[in-house]
């Protein structure tokens, strides 16, 4: 397969309440191993909040959980919290991806909670891959 030529997916994780903690896994197209993150991100419907720790979306492997990216929803990581309707990625967070490449058939997804005060936050996740 052409590096000049990626098949491009973005694998939808709809209705998260970040305020339970959560995980999956998505999977390269068959034939495939290779990939680079292009953007992570959240269609935000319910606020993000916290005061002491962020919500965040940790994309990874099963040895190292934000080995590829680390999406911070909320207030706590030094910026202003995720509102109801925002679309919050990449644009928000240019630090997210950690490593864009990805060498990985499998990718492990997991979220947690946001801590202290009141926490909150419910969305739709996104991550798009250019698979070579």
């Amino acid at each position: 397969m052409s590096f000049g030529n990626p098949i491009v997916i973005t694998y939808a994780i709809p209705a998260v309440n970040i305020t339970a903690g959560a995980a999956t896994a998505i999977k390269a197209p068959n034939g495939f191993s290779n990939g680079r993150i292009l953007d992570v991100g959240c269609r935000v419907t319910t606020s993000f909040t916290a005061v002491t720790l962020a919500g965040r979306m940790k994309v990874g492997t099963t040895g190292a959980a934000a080995a590829y990216a680390d999406l911070m929803m909320a207030t706590a990581d030094g910026g202003t919290g995720a509102a109801a309707t925002d679309l919050w990625n990449t644009q928000n967070k240019p630090s997210a991806i950690t490593e864009p490449d990805v060498t990985d058939e499998q990718i492990e997804v997991t979220f947690t909670a946001p801590t202290g005060g009141a926490p909150a936050g419910v969305g739709d996740f996104y991550i798009t891959v250019a698979w070579f």
